[in-house]
């Protein structure tokens, strides 16, 4: 992308995430992906961001941070994915008639992938803890023992912990 303003995109061809955007977001969300999400700063000068001071490196981090930004650049990014789908199944087609046989098989096991129709596999994953069993009382103490060799106050043990003491007085109300 040279260094040239982007063109306002059609606003009939525009989702509701790219509408909610103002003239200078929708053409960085456009350059931004025409740009395969390269050079932001050169995005947002093509989108008509000053660069005062090269501003434009900043404004553009703060644009790809920002939530709308981020919905309409998925938003845009989907609906150029939606139009390649055709041309990507005639790709296919074409592989599945290939005289090359890794090609076809590639292609085969691509339309059972997403047709529901996947080789099945299995994972098994084998833990064994083999760490020291200990008790209550043994974690606490590891505890007051790593206090202690950090020159931190030890916290008292739970069965040391005096029960609160209640000191009141009172007067009898008769009604």
């Amino acid at each position: 992308m040279k260094d040239v303003a982007l063109e306002d995109p059609p606003i009939e061809d525009l989702g509701p995430a790219m509408l909610a955007l103002d003239a200078r977001q929708r053409r960085f969300v456009v350059g931004w992906i025409q740009n395969r999400g390269k050079n932001g700063a050169r995005v947002a000068r093509a989108a008509g961001y000053s660069d005062k001071g090269e501003a434009c490196k900043v404004r553009a981090h703060y644009l790809l941070q920002n939530p709308k930004i981020q919905k309409a650049l998925h938003e845009e990014a989907g609906r150029r994915l939606d139009g390649m789908a055709a041309v990507a199944v005639s790709v296919l087609q074409l592989n599945m008639a290939s005289a090359n046989p890794k090609a076809r098989q590639a292609a085969a096991d691509s339309v059972l992938d997403r047709t529901g129709f996947a080789r099945r596999t299995e994972q098994v994953v084998d833990i064994e803890d083999k760490r020291e069993k200990r008790s209550y009382d043994q974690l606490l103490a590891l505890v007051a023992d790593k206090l202690q060799k950090h020159n931190l106050i030890a916290p008292p043990a739970p069965a040391a912990i005096p029960a609160p003491v209640v000191d009141a007085e009172f007067t009898e109300v008769k009604a």
